[in-house]
């Protein structure tokens, strides 16, 4: 597996990757400058992005998935976003989460429950925390 950060990747790539169906409500600037994609034998299947939002701070934000994986596969994939967290020096990564099985797979990883941090306004479901600087 590669992780690739959008900044420098080949934008004929992050274009396959989202078919020129770009997310809704994601900006596609956000894309490029926060964004990852994630590479298995020459071929992107899953993309997050590393969005800043305190000092030290960043939010596992916008997690695709393009094909059905195992469990075990997303873990590994959560864990890239971890290691990619600790590479920028973080202190902090959040999750949000309105789905069981992130839950589960967040929980396994040791991410704790928090509340709803100062950085988000409204939202819906919980939202998770994990020290990466450790």
């Amino acid at each position: 597996m590669e992780c690739l950060s959008t900044r420098t990747a080949d934008h004929a790539i992050v274009d396959d990757f989202f078919q020129d169906q770009w997310p809704d409500g994601l900006n596609e600037q956000a894309i490029w400058e926060y964004g990852y994609l994630v590479k298995h034998e020459k071929v992107a299947y899953a993309f997050f992005m590393l969005q800043p939002v305190e000092e030290n701070a960043l939010w596992l934000n916008n997690f695709y998935i393009k094909q059905v994986l195992a469990p075990s596969y997303v873990l590994g994939l959560i864990e890239i976003c971890m290691e990619v967290a600790r590479k920028k020096e973080a202190s902090k990564l959040y999750v949000h989460s309105q789905q069981k099985a992130i839950r589960d797979l967040v929980e396994q990883l040791g991410f704790e429950l928090i509340d709803q941090p100062t950085f988000q306004k409204e939202s819906i479901g919980e939202w998770w925390m994990i020290r990466v600087d450790k």
